[in-house]
Formats: structure tokens, C-alpha cells, sequence
């Protein structure tokens, strides 16, 4: 009875120190899964902010140039992509970008 209770905890050690071992191992492949898609969101983001900083630059630029020259038209068009701009979001991209991540059918995902 003793020698089969010594061998039925063995066993039973054996198969928890192998879930463990296991565990572990899904934790690790988490972990990197976690680490490239915040690079990814990363690169995302600072492209994208970079994108549009440009992007209002140039549009206050026009503003300006509307307002300088009078042109009530040119302040209507710069208030307007203004306005459009502002009300996109990009984290609207991250949002498909995390289910591109996440969907194993996807082979490449453009940005």
C-alpha cells in the first residue's frame, strides 16, 4: 500500500511539474505575443501622430495665408479640414491593427 501510494504521488508530481512546465512556457509566448504588438502599435502611433501633426501644420498654414489674404473661402476650406481632421481618431487604427494581430489568417498587415 505504501509503495503504491509513493508511486501514484510520483506520477501525479510528475504530471504538475509538467503543467507548470507548461504554463510557463504559454506565459513566456504571451509575453513576446505582448511585446511585438506594442512595437507594432508603437511604430503605429508615432507614425501616425507624426502623420498628422504635418498635416494640421499644413492646414494652419493655410489658415493663415486665408486670413492674411482675406480670402473668406480659403478660412472656410482651412477651418473645415480643421474640423475633419480632428474628429478622426487614430486610435480607430489600432483597433483593426490589434485584430489583424490577433486573426492567424492575416499574413501581412499594411500600415
Amino acid at each position: 500500500m505504501f509503495v503504491n501510494s509513493w508511486i501514484d504521488y510520483k506520477k501525479i508530481h510528475e504530471a504538475e511539474v509538467e503543467k507548470r512546465e507548461y504554463i510557463n512556457a504559454q506565459k513566456e509566448i504571451s509575453l513576446e505575443r505582448i511585446r511585438s504588438q506594442r512595437y507594432i502599435i508603437e511604430q503605429y502611433l508615432t507614425h501616425t501622430f507624426r502623420e498628422r501633426q504635418q498635416i494640421i501644420s499644413g492646414i494652419f498654414d493655410a489658415l493663415d495665408k486665408g486670413i492674411d489674404a482675406g480670402n473668406d473661402q480659403a478660412i472656410t476650406t482651412a477651418m473645415n479640414a480643421i474640423i475633419a481632421t480632428v474628429q478622426t481618431s487614430p486610435l480607430h487604427g489600432v483597433k483593426e491593427i490589434l485584430h489583424q494581430l490577433n486573426d492567424e489568417s492575416v499574413d501581412c498587415i499594411e500600415i
